[in-house]
């Protein structure tokens, strides 16, 4: 089983990666990596995920739509 700890502002996000396909955890890590520059859900937050990981739309609503 695999996880992801991502520290921000002295608040810990603890994911399960179990059961997730692999686009899905891909996008994961790089939303929460993108967090590490940009803590919140902003303008400037989704202009970098863009940069990041262009398709980053599609990957998200496949994750919405995945049942875990």
């Amino acid at each position: 089983m695999y996880y992801l700890l991502c520290l921000i502002r002295s608040q810990i996000v603890r994911t399960s990666f179990s059961g997730y396909k692999r686009y899905c955890i891909e996008y994961i890590i790089w939303h929460e990596l993108a967090h590490l520059i940009v803590p919140h859900h902003n303008r400037a937050f989704y202009a970098l995920q863009t940069r990041l990981m262009p398709d980053w739309e599609r990957w998200q609503q496949r994750l919405a739509e995945w049942p875990v």
